[in-house]
């Protein structure tokens, strides 16, 4: 009793550091609690399973011998929400009220260190396209092979998403969601407003082509300069070729680059990104041609690199502006079918601001690796593992809330 059996919030960082780290293999939390459970009975103090909203003590699961001596050391709350065989039969459940499950430690168990104990942010969303699910289920089934299942070892490193049977769906516990079109109400929405990341794994099989007046095109750019983050990994050319049809750059890729990329000194870092990447080793290696880092001359004005040769660069981040047209020239604008919106500089937006003309940034972080190197089988660790981790954690440039820009301005 007492402060030992309270139940941490299902949404809490604490269950989601647990939950993220089960290995559960084809199951998951929702899918497959049982075999969950025998999994975790290996895995350290856990409570013993109950069912506290059941008078009736055979519709627990695995209960443990009398006299305590069972080796199940976790606690479930609530019937469960899908059982296998007579188990699931035998816990039908009450009313319509289903509660959902929850695993609750003791409180040395939540303290206790796991292998890898990270959580992604909560404002995380990963573009999870076609051919990243095609990847889903190779990696899955067969290993996975090639880079399309880089998208699978993108949400493996970052410890994303629940597996659902034959997909992965958002994470039970709020930590991480997926974004499976650019088309559709969903990205409008997250176009309009601040703050959040959209992560892109490598997309070589799934290139989202858009006309430059198109309203996906638009909502790409706004989604960006209304204070958000965007970051683009790398492993082909696909990704390069995204930031300079949407957001108009002439970035190049590098040839051949066998590295090793050094990160900048501390001097020459932004203070977010120092701060970021303090922790990630300072010399990154190109591995086979897992790397695709990009000329520093033909990088726009303004760019901060974090690592580089004297010649290229594999990880760096833009500000991208975009400022509202005067009264004339939007009606000019919509009159053609064009948006009222234009590329701006930085240094543009504070007398625009005076103007009374709207003029707002975001950041695109591109992180040059493919997340196949060294996860070639079921899931390895890489030196680049980390850089993805900094990536999706860094602060925005805009404020919480309604942006300032609007597709349609």
């Amino acid at each position: 009793g007492g402060e030992e059996d309270a139940k941490p919030p299902v949404d809490s960082f604490a269950m989601a550091k647990f939950a993220n780290n089960v290995d559960f293999g084809m199951g998951s939390m929702g899918t497959n609690v049982v075999w969950m459970y025998k999994d975790l009975s290996r895995k350290g103090p856990y409570k013993e399973v109950e069912d506290e909203t059941s008078d009736d003590a055979s519709d627990s699961i695995d209960a443990p011998p009398a006299g305590g001596g069972g080796q199940s050391n976790y606690h479930q709350v609530g019937p469960p929400l899908m059982l296998r065989g007579k188990a699931g039969e035998g816990a039908a459940l009450r009313g319509q009220k289903a509660l959902m499950q929850q695993l609750v430690l003791k409180p040395l168990g939540w303290n206790q260190p796991f292998v890898d104990p990270y959580v992604p942010p909560r404002d995380l969303v990963v573009y999870w396209g076609k051919s990243t699910h095609r990847g889903t289920i190779a990696s899955q089934l067969t290993g996975g092979s090639g880079r399309a299942s880089s998208g699978q070892r993108v949400r493996q490193v970052l410890h994303f998403g629940t597996f659902l049977g034959n997909h992965y769906g958002d994470s039970v516990t709020g930590h991480g969601r997926f974004l499976h079109s650019l088309e559709g109400q969903e990205f409008a929405g997250m176009s309009l407003e601040c703050c959040r990341t959209l992560l892109v794994p490598p997309m070589e099989n799934d290139l989202p082509l858009y006309g430059e007046h198109d309203a996906v095109a638009q909502r790409i750019r706004t989604f960006v300069s209304n204070g958000n983050n965007l970051v683009l990994t790398g492993g082909d050319y696909s990704s390069l070729v995204f930031l300079n049809k949407y957001f108009h750059y002439e970035i190049k890729k590098t040839v051949l680059d066998n590295g090793p990329f050094e990160r900048l000194s501390e001097k020459d870092l932004p203070a977010d990104l120092k701060k970021k990447f303090d922790k990630v080793t300072a010399t990154l290696p190109q591995e086979g041609q897992s790397v695709t880092s990009v000329r520093k001359k033909s990088l726009p004005t303004g760019a901060k690199l974090v690592y580089a040769t004297p010649f290229s660069s594999p990880l760096f981040q833009l500000t991208y502006c975009q400022a509202q047209l005067d009264k004339d020239s939007c009606k000019s604008a919509k009159a053609a079918g064009k948006s009222c919106l234009r590329d701006a500089h930085t240094t543009e937006c504070p007398a625009l601001l005076k103007k009374g003309l709207a003029c707002s940034c975001g950041r695109i972080l591109y992180d040059g690796y493919d997340f196949i190197g060294h996860h070639s089988s079921t899931i390895g660790q890489s030196t680049w593992d980390e850089t993805l981790k900094a990536a999706v954690s860094l602060p925005y440039a805009g404020k919480q809330g309604p942006g300032m820009l609007a597709v349609n301005m």
